[in-house]
This record gives C-alpha cells, structure tokens and sequence, in this order.
C-alpha cells in the first residue's frame, strides 16, 4: 500500500511541475487528464489488438472476431471510464460565495484560488464541459448504442452472448439497451446536484426527487428485467429513494 501511495505522489508532483510549467491551475489539469483519458485507452486498445493480430499472423479485414473485440474492449472502457469522466468535470461548477449575499464574490471550492464566472473558469468550463457532454454523453453513448443495437440479431450465439453478457444480461431482449437508460438517470441525478447547489439544497432535493419519479415510472412501466424479483428490487429501491428525499425536504423545511 505504502508503494502504491508513494507512486500517486510522484504522479501528483508530476502533474504540479506541468501545472506550474503552463500556467495551469492543477485541478483543471487533473480534470483534463481524467476526460481525454478513456479515449487514450481505447486506442490503446486498438493498438494492441491491431499488433495481436499481426503478430499472430491474423487478417484483421471483414474478420468479425477482430472487431467484435475491438466492439467489446471500447464498451468494457466506456461503462468503466464515463462516471469517472463526469465526476472529474462536474465538481468544477461547485462554487462557493466567501462574502456578502448583496456582492458576492464565487470560488471554486476544489481550488479557493480560483474565482468563479471569470473569463479563465469559464474557459476550462465551456472545453471540458463540452468535451464530456457532447463527446462522452452524446456521441460514444450513441456509438456504444448501436454497437448493441448492430449486434442485437446475433444475441442467441452462444460466442457473442458471453461477449456482451455483462451490458444486456438480466433485461429482457427488447430492453437490451437498459443500461445506457441506468447510465443517464445517473448523469441526470448528478447534474441535479451540482447544478442545484447554484440556487439553494430545496432545488437539488426538487430536481432529484423528479428525474427519481421519473425512473420509477419509467421503471413501472417498461418492466425492463427478465426477474419478476429483479423488477420489484429496482421499484422498492426507487420507492425507497423518493421516500428518502421527501424527509429531507420535510427536516429541510422545519429547519428553516
């Protein structure tokens, strides 16, 4: 353990020394690493099956098993890496007043030295929130959707069914694209409350309560698991989460 800490030290004095080479704040720099990192290692991936390949001596053109796992290996990494992704951009629009309510003054409260709704914030904002919003919530979740949909016939052979077992084993055959469902409720409830925090914690509990209303009735509805069990776990899971925050809101209330 002592090992792995000493190696995430050295990377963090690494990333200090770029930081201060380019005049960059580190924590936007440590948020462009995380953002522009899953691309990195997808086309490492692609690398390294291009060379398996080669080295093996195997054709790679209309060869279905090499691009099933170059499919399998891309969607394995955006499942994996998207929430890390989101989590390192978001935290960038939580900021914080430090003075009086009639002039108040933002700072980011990952880094106090940066003032909020400047023209340096604003500029790291619109690059990586755009970045991560259009590229990873857009068009690689569209990517990864019709990969599964292009797939979809094949999903009775035995080969392909345990390749992409773990993104559509447990929904029924229609509802192969759950997950990517699962996936944004999760970014809808994350955007809640980072972005409620800008007018007060009754918005971010509101916005949370509905996109969670939203997914039980979705839920309800569409039935999307195989398991009568599994459909009654994700109700009382979302009951349970709706009941949650309506408490909130009833201390919030009293509180104030």
């Amino acid at each position: 353990i002592s090992a792995i800490n000493q190696q995430f030290s050295y990377l963090d004095c690494i990333i200090q020394l770029i930081a201060d080479k380019f005049d960059i704040r580190v924590v936007f720099l440590k948020a462009a690493i995380t953002v522009v990192s899953p691309i990195v290692f997808i086309i490492l991936a692609i690398i390294f099956w291009i060379s398996y390949f080669l080295v093996k001596k195997r054709r790679m053109r209309r060869n279905r098993d090499f691009w099933q796992k170059i499919h399998t290996t891309s969607l394995i990494l955006y499942f994996t890496m998207f929430h890390p992704a989101l989590n390192a951009v978001l935290p960038l629009f939580n900021c914080k007043n430090i003075y009086r309510k009639d002039t108040p003054l933002y700072y980011m409260v990952s880094d106090y030295e940066v003032r909020c709704w400047t023209g340096y914030h604003w500029t790291w904002l619109i690059i990586l929130a755009i970045f991560t919003f259009f590229i990873w919530g857009i068009v690689f979740a569209y990517l990864a959707f019709r990969i599964l949909r292009t797939i979809k016939r094949k999903m009775k052979e035995n080969k392909m069914a345990k390749k992409f077992a773990w993104a559509y084993m447990g929904y029924k055959a229609e509802r192969y694209y759950w997950e990517f469902v699962v996936l944004q409720r999760k970014v809808l409830l994350v955007c809640a409350v980072v972005f409620g925090s800008f007018h007060s914690t009754g918005l971010q509990i509101c916005l949370f309560i509905i996109f969670m209303l939203a997914s039980f009735s979705a839920q309800i509805i569409i039935r999307p698991y195989k398991s009568a069990l599994f459909n009654r776990l994700e109700d009382v899971g979302c009951a349970s989460i709706c009941v949650l925050m309506s408490c909130v809101i009833y201390f919030q209330l009293i509180q104030d």
